[in-house]
């Protein structure tokens, strides 16, 4: 699993120093790792909303799917899907756009190399990376990225994927005209069966948020009870079946969190009242990490989680 961090982002946190990966996201391999990150977040933006590590975790669970499903689908239905996007995108905005594009989207989301400036931006998507072009991996990722940006469901988290400075001036034409043409350029392609119809790719990617638009939960649950049938790689199978364990997850937080809000409400009640609720202090703890309140989240019990 991964998570799309942007530059600003990373800056403002102190998150510069972490391992991120050769496509410049960060991999969150267990609910752990998730709770690190969470209270490193959390100390940097004490008396801010705070970041909890399971819906980070869930946000990169929901990535990696994505991602393994547009693999699967160049793989073995669409080999010419980079191509094909790219020559579809040279005719939308010309060759000038694409490489602007792709390279204020390498600066905000930077890979290690760029990041560290080993390499300009434009001469890191001149590269190639396990075979690939890096400007593929990075178009591939900036669709990642759009369709995370697109989840109603990870609004409290949006300062770490935020898209919004590749809406500046000279890009913004470029990049909403990219997204507002990803739905005709995908119904072009070679189409997914899904049950007794056909969908296309981005149909395919956008069902999960369509279908519950609000909750992460719901949109592993979508994943977890109809993607089975759709995929075979085993390490898609593995990530869809890793759904229902990060459910768990979720509902542990969400219960954790619950009881926090619950216990603010009648601290500040008996506060206002002049009294003193019993065991107050042992209810928001010492964990400066998961919530508002400052308490971790109840996962020491999960370390074994995937």
């Amino acid at each position: 699993m991964a998570l799309h961090i942007n530059r600003q982002f990373r800056e403002q946190n102190q998150l510069s120093d972490l391992a991120y990966s050769q496509y410049g996201d960060l991999p969150l391999t267990d609910i752990t790792e998730a709770y690190s990150l969470a209270r490193r977040i959390n100390l940097n933006r004490i008396g801010q909303t705070q970041v909890l590590p399971a819906q980070m975790y869930a946000l990169s669970t929901l990535d990696d799917c994505a991602r393994e499903v547009l693999a699967a689908y160049r793989t073995d239905i669409a080999p010419q899907l980079h191509q094909n996007l790219n020559d579809w995108l040279r005719n939308q905005v010309g060759e000038a756009g694409v490489a602007r594009l792709l390279t204020d989207f390498v600066r905000s989301f930077p890979p290690p190399p760029v990041y560290r400036d080993e390499y300009a931006a434009d001469t890191y998507l001149n590269g190639v990376t396990d075979g690939v072009s890096n400007r593929e991996h990075m178009l591939e990722s900036l669709i990642l990225v759009w369709l995370t940006n697109q989840n109603r469901a990870a609004s409290k988290l949006k300062a770490i994927f935020d898209d919004a400075v590749l809406n500046g001036d000279g890009v913004q034409s470029h990049y909403h005209l990219l997204l507002d043409g990803l739905k005709q350029f995908y119904d072009e392609q070679p189409k997914l069966d899904a049950g007794n119809t056909q969908r296309s790719l981005l149909e395919l990617l956008n069902a999960p948020l369509n279908a519950s638009p609000d909750d992460l939960i719901g949109q592993l649950a979508h994943i977890a009870e109809h993607w089975p049938n759709q995929v075979s790689k085993p390490r898609l199978v593995d990530l869809v079946a890793n759904t229902r364990r990060v459910i768990t997850l979720l509902h542990d937080e969400n219960r954790w969190l619950a009881g926090e809000q619950t216990q603010a409400v009648i601290t500040a009640a008996a506060q206002a009242a002049g009294g003193h609720v019993a065991g107050g202090e042992g209810a928001t703890g010492e964990g400066g990490g998961g919530g508002a309140g400052g308490a971790a989240p109840p996962f020491h019990h999960q370390t074994g989680a995937p």
